[in-house]
Order: structure tokens, then C-alpha cells, then sequence
């Protein structure tokens, strides 16, 4: 049978490696993948050689640097359009315009290059997806289904380990060294893993991947709709901070920022599933004369599938085995979905500003009239959509265990392991941060949701459109938590002069004190060194944020009113707030060059 999914959101699945500058160009909001070999098939032999020399330098420039600044400006520079440019115009600007000499192209709002991590495709080119992603989602929601639905023997079972295997329970996992897969271990031996034991045996094993259920669940690659669009775009972790205006407001702040190649919303995509019910009928019909093997069959079936399967295996019918599970899927993975659409929305509740358009979009998606199901999966999908710690969190037995997976890795507070027990506020609200779509510093879609149905003329559209994802920059930014904005519409303020600034509140010493107690009067014209004191390199000055551009940012220098551009990927400052900053390199004239962060 077939199932059709369209993005409702922008969905990542990963090739596995990322794209640097030198495998790509931009131009004119268009991500354009080079065909290297096309490229250089049109250059003759002298631009070969020059342009391999070229490369081995930057290479070996890149090698040599200690400095991760330094190796990611150097990366960048290592541009074929740029070399292209000088060397051969009108290649260059064939590169941007020509099909032939491109992969793909994609849509962008890009406009400085960075590492962008690559979307899994198919053989022509298309942004595919993964069958084994489907499937892993598929099982997520099946687990989870199953733990809402043990009864307290079961959930006894999951908690202390059956005796006589190699179940050991969560309170195995409470009394060894804890590692991240043995919850998830523990809870497949019970959801999906029949047991298995040799004849010279006294335990059985429920650790072996050829008794798993899962086997009887087939789900092929997803091929993509002719037309499918992709697009490049900038994900960030929002997560909240206190605000600098000791508000006690928590706001959310772009951090880590990363580039992704994504679906587009409203790609569809078709995977064959196949659920092998004759093989499952023919092994419960052997297993009860053969020995050792799928121990505890039924109990699993029942488990991962529901008693309707578990009925129809017992009256060995094939074609209702196969609906019952297909069924079983399909409520499974609704069930789960609303969980994670619950959890989601309460985070946006604890943020109405800052994530408003994240929560309309959740509102529509909760209420948009359709006869498919929800479905999350992909880079940066969350915490919550690919495990089953909310099932965890619901029992007491099982809520000691997530307490102290939290704890042991710190997941709540980096280095706080052994300090103090996690609260339950942390509990409760973990994680805290969400990977996002990211437009001017703000959140605007989240990533990783479709919609599964069984005819694609009959899928709901997605609720954002990619063109609003790619709106060119240039707009507001939201306005800090506890502090006013301009109202659209009015002319901007007049910035004050040096001589016009009120008094600080507080008394200002050292030689900052000097410098506001001398009278202000315009800087005389000339070279930098001569509008103030001179700077060295390596000494830190204040410095205030005037933009940002994903890892760019643009300062203007305290005393010498020079702006200048870094990279800074994680900086915390927002425009308007002031940094240090460290002096990098100092002209012959006095004026400064380059700078770092401090």
C-alpha cells in the first residue's frame, strides 16, 4: 500500500555532510550547487593549473591556521565564483544563469556563505526522504503507545526487569552506570522484542534484532513530487535567557544559528509500505512447536499492535492481521502527535511574545480539517518527538529513571551533575530550547512535520508557505522584553551628541572618569590615530552592536567611531547593546583594521 506525506513545515533529513562555500554560490536569492565537473570541463589548461595552485594555497592556509575564526573566514574565501570573477567573467556569469553547470538549485535567503548542512536526495536530484526515518517514527509512536496503555503489572515489569532474562528493567538502568540507549533498550524488549533460548540456556535473550516485530514493517523511500521545491534556510536554538534589563523577563535568543537544506512545505512525497502479515501468521503458527524461539509473541503483538491484531493472528487471518496493524499505526501515531503538539503549544505559552507566529501555526495545524495524520521527523524535530520520555514522565516508577537521565548527562544545566537533585520545575519544563527557522532573530516555523493519507489529492496545504520563510531582510526586529519600541510609521529619533548624553547613574573611576570630565568638542578630521589615543593590537574596548547578519556582526568602536565587521557566531549581544572587543590588527595610519570578540 501506498502512503503519500506532504510537509506541512520545512522537513531536514540529512545526506550526512555539510556543503562548503566552495561547493556553492549565491546570487540574486538563488542557491545555486556546482556541477564541479561541468565547471571545469569549460576552462582550458592554463586555468586549471592556476586554479589548483589557488586552492592548494587557501588548503594549506586552512591546515596551517590554529584559529577557528581565522579557518572560518578562510573557508569562505575559498570561493570559485570569486575566482571565476577575475580569471573568467563570463564563465562566472554563466555559473549563476546556466543549468547545465549546476546540481540543483534551491531558493534562499542566504546571503553570506557558511557550511550548510545537505539534504538527503535522490538519483535525480530531488529532495528525498529516508524510508528507515519513516519507519524509525513509526516505532516511536508505537512505543510510546504501547507504555500509555500497560497496565501496573506491565509497567512493574518495565520498572524492576522479569526474572529469568535479560530484562533488567529501569532499575537496572538506576543502579549501573547510565548510558543515553539503555532506557530506550530496556523499553524495546518489552514493546517489540520476542526472546530467543538455547537449548543449553537458562536465561532468555530479548536482545536479538531478528525477533523483533518491527520486521514485519516495511517502509521504502520516499519519492518526491517532480515539482518538489527545496530551500536553503537559517535554523537557530531559541532558548530563554534573563533579560539584561534585570526585568526577571525570560526571552528567547537565537543562538548556534546553522544553515540547512530543507523540503519546502507543501512537498508530497510517496512511500510503499509494506506490512508482511503472511510471515507474521506463519511464525505464530510455528512457534508453538518449535522451541526456543519468538518467546512471548503474543504478549509483544498485543503490546506494539493492539488486541485487534493479536485476535486476528490467534484466528490465523491474514488480511485482517494486515489492517488491524495498518490501523494500529495510524492511531499510534495520532495519539503521539497530539502529545507532542500539547507539549509544543505549553512552550509557546511560556513565551506569547517572542513565539506568537510559532503558536499560530500550531493553532492552525491542531484545527486544520483533514483525514490524514501528523507525523514528526528530521533534524531538528525536538527532544520529545523522537523519544518516549513523555510516556516516561507519567508513572512514578518511571519518573525516577527520567529524573536521573537529566542528571547524570546535566541535559538541564551544563556541569551541574552531582550538585543538586533536578527540581521539578526543570523536570517539567525540559528542554527548554527548540531548534527553529530563523528570520531576523526571531522564531518563524518549526521543522519536521507532515502529514500522512492515503490519497494525495486529499492531504490538507502546509500551514506556512515558503515564501514567507524567505522574506528579504531588512525588517524589524522584535523589541527586548521589558522595553518600548517606535511604533511603525514615525521618523526615526535624532542620536544624541556626546555633549547631549545624561550623566551615568553610577560614578565612573579610572580613566574613564578623565575622559567624561573633559569637555566634548568635535573631532578634528584625519587619519583615526588623531581623533583619540592610539590603540594597540591586543587591547580590549568597548564597542557597540550596530547589526547582525547570521555569524557577521557589525561594531562601532568606543572613542574613534570606526565601524568594522567580525564573524561571531554566538553572540549574545543583541544591536543597540554594547560588547568588548578585542584589537586585531592596527593600520600604519593608527586606524583599526580588524577585530575579534573579547
Amino acid at each position: 500500500m501506498d502512503m503519500y506525506l506532504r510537509c506541512l513545515t520545512p522537513v531536514h533529513v540529512g545526506a550526512g555532510r555539510g556543503l562548503d562555500p566552495v561547493d556553492y554560490v549565491v546570487s540574486d536569492n538563488r542557491f545555486v550547487r556546482i556541477d564541479l565537473d561541468a565547471v571545469l570541463r569549460r576552462l582550458d589548461d592554463a586555468a586549471l593549473d592556476e586554479l589548483t595552485r589557488w586552492v592548494s594555497s587557501r588548503s594549506d592556509r586552512i591546515a596551517q591556521s590554529t584559529d577557528d575564526q581565522q579557518q572560518s573566514q578562510l573557508r569562505r574565501e575559498l570561493n570559485l565564483l570569486a575566482f571565476l570573477e577575475h580569471k573568467n567573467p563570463q564563465l562566472a556569469e554563466a555559473l549563476v544563469q546556466d543549468r547545465s553547470l549546476a546540481l540543483y538549485w534551491a531558493r534562499t535567503a542566504l546571503r553570506r556563505p557558511r557550511t550548510v548542512a545537505e539534504q538527503a536526495k535522490d538519483a535525480s536530484g530531488l529532495p528525498g526522504l529516508a524510508g528507515s526515518s519513516v519507519k524509525g517514527a513509526l516505532r516511536t509512536a508505537l512505543a510510546y503507545q504501547a507504555l500509555v496503555e500497560m497496565s501496573d503489572q506491565e509497567a512493574g515489569e518495565l520498572a524492576n526487569g522479569v526474572p529469568g532474562t535479560d530484562i533488567g528493567g529501569l532499575r537496572k538502568v538506576l543502579e549501573s552506570s547510565v548510558r543515553r540507549d539503555q532506557v530506550g533498550q530496556e523499553v524495546e524488549k518489552l514493546v517489540f522484542r520476542c526472546g530467543s533460548r538455547q537449548s543449553d540456556q537458562r536465561w532468555a535473550r530479548f536482545d536479538g534484532i531478528h525477533y523483533d516485530l518491527m520486521r514485519f514493517v516495511r517502509v521504502g523511500d520516499g519519492e518526491p513530487d517532480p515539482q518538489a521545491e527545496l530551500l536553503v534556510l537559517e535554523i537557530a536554538s531559541f532558548a530563554p535567557e534573563k533579560s539584561r534589563q534585570n526585568t526577571g523577563v525570560a526571552t528567547l535568543r537565537a543562538q548556534a544559528p546553522i544553515l540547512m537544506e530543507t523540503h519546502a512545505p507543501g512537498n508530497v512525497l510517496r512511500c510503499r509500505l509494506q506490512i508482511d502479515a503472511d510471515l507474521l501468521v506463519q511464525i505464530a503458527r510455528d512457534a508453538r512447536r518449535a522451541s526456543g524461539q519468538w518467546l512471548e509473541l503474543e504478549s509483544r503483538v498485543r503490546r506494539a499492535f493492539g488486541a485487534e491484531t493479536l485476535n486476528a493472528l490467534r484466528a490465523r487471518d491474514v488480511e485482517s492481521v494486515r489492517q488491524a496493524m495498518y490501523q494500529r499505526l495510524r492511531t499510534a501515531c495520532a495519539r503521539f502527535a497530539a502529545a507532542v503538539l500539547e507539549r509544543e503549544r505549553a512552550w509557546c505559552a511560556q513565551h506569547p511574545e517572542e513565539a506568537v507566529q510559532i503558536a499560530a501555526l500550531y493553532e492552525k495545524m491542531d484545527r486544520q480539517p483533514h483525514a490524514g495524520v501528523l507525523l514528526r521527523l528530521g533534524g531538528a524535530s525536538h527532544f520529545f518527538s523522537t523519544t518516549v520520555m513523555m510516556a516516561m514522565m507519567q508513572r512514578p516508577e518511571w519518573r525516577r529513571v527520567w529524573r536521573r537521565v537529566v542528571d547524570k548527562f546535566a541535559l538541564h544545566a551544563r556541569g551541574s551533575y552531582g550538585k543538586s537533585p533536578v527540581p521539578d520545575a526543570v523536570l517539567e519544563s525540559f528542554p527548554r530550547a527548540r531548534r527553529l527557522v530563523c528570520g531576523l532573530g526571531r522564531p518563524t516555523a518549526p521543522l519536521g512535520w507532515l502529514v500522512w493519507g492515503d490519497d494525495a489529492a486529499a492531504l490538507p496545504p502546509p500551514v506556512v508557505q515558503a515564501d514567507e520563510l524567505l522574506k528579504p531582510a531588512g525588517g524589524e526586529r522584535p523589541p527586548r522584553a521589558g522595553t518600548s519600541s517606535r511604533p511603525s510609521g514615525l521618523r526615526p529619533v535624532r542620536r544624541p551628541q556626546r555633549d547631549e548624553l545624561a550623566a551615568p547613574e553610577r560614578p565612573v573611576r579610572g580613566p574613564a572618569a578623565l575622559e567624561l570630565s573633559k569637555p566634548a568638542r568635535p573631532a578634528p578630521a584625519g587619519p583615526a590615530a588623531k581623533r583619540g589615543a592610539a590603540v594597540r593590537e591586543g587591547a580590549k574596548v568597548t564597542a557597540k552592536v550596530i547589526s547582525k547578519d547570521g555569524a557577521r556582526v557589525r561594531v562601532r568602536l568606543e572613542g574613534t567611531g570606526q565601524e568594522l565587521e567580525m564573524d561571531w557566531p554566538y553572540c549574545p549581544h543583541r544591536p543597540g547593546e554594547n560588547c568588548k572587543v578585542k584589537i586585531a590588527k592596527v593600520g600604519a595610519d593608527g586606524a583599526v583594521r580588524q577585530v575579534r570578540p573579547g
